[in-house]
């Protein structure tokens, strides 16, 4: 590492900005873990840089849950056109807030674990930007949640499209996990145990490895009901 420090490796630096600023997200969220949450809520955390139009998709696909059980955190990366408009909206929301996430240009990684650290539930569920959930997703989640009260985590099915490769698919990962196979909102997990295996790291194998580390707890299970939603 330091060799590459020293060689003006720009991945390297990367690195290391990325550590030196989600540590301390990650300890304020250690410090603060068993506060504020509140039991069988599943908070629903949102990464966005202002991709307005697919971002309004996903929150109108909250909006038409047939369970209120849940609770969404939006973290925006940096100031965009149109972010004071969408705090206005959310400002008098008693089920989604608005964050502004710093520094700025950290991207999704850093966003998802300054969205654990706000997160209101017991539960969290990744939902990207440009995915949206199905009208049927928190209720589907919640019972299962309710029947296994003592699974820390569940992988779910989602509907996938890759436009890069022309690809639609149902993505429902099996154990053991496959790289490239999973997708962040396969995952339902306990925030207590994202905080115990280290949140998400700055690496574009992000969803494999945080999944995969996830999955090693052994109290959890794959879910074999309809997908949840759609990555986009």
């Amino acid at each position: 590492m330091l060799h590459r420090l020293l060689c003006g490796d720009s991945g390297a630096w990367r690195y290391l900005f990325f550590i030196a600023v989600n540590t301390p997200v990650l300890l304020c969220f250690k410090l603060q873990s068993e506060r504020y949450q509140h039991k069988g809520l599943i908070s629903i955390v949102t990464p966005t840089f202002g991709n307005l139009d697919a971002l309004d998709e996903a929150i109108a696909s909250l909006s038409r849950q047939t369970s209120d059980r849940w609770h969404q955190v939006i973290i925006a990366d940096g100031l965009f056109n149109g972010f004071w408009v969408l705090l206005f909206r959310l400002w008098r929301s008693k089920q989604a807030s608005l964050l502004l996430s710093w520094p700025t240009r950290c991207y999704g990684n850093h966003q998802r674990n300054v969205g654990m650290l706000a997160a209101r539930g017991e539960y969290l569920l990744f939902l990207d930007d440009d995915n949206v959930l199905y009208s049927h997703a928190i209720q589907t989640i919640a019972q299962l949640l309710d029947q296994n009260p003592e699974a820390n985590w569940i992988l779910v099915p989602i509907d996938y499209d890759s436009h890069r490769h022309n690809i639609h698919t149902v993505l429902a990962p099996a154990l053991p996990l496959l790289l490239g196979q999973v997708d962040s909102l396969n995952l339902v997990v306990k925030r207590q145990l994202a905080l115990k295996v280290g949140g998400w790291i700055n690496d574009y194998t992000a969803d494999f490895a945080f999944l995969n580390r996830v999955t090693q707890d052994s109290s959890g299970f794959v879910a074999s009901i309809q997908p949840i939603g759609h990555h986009r």
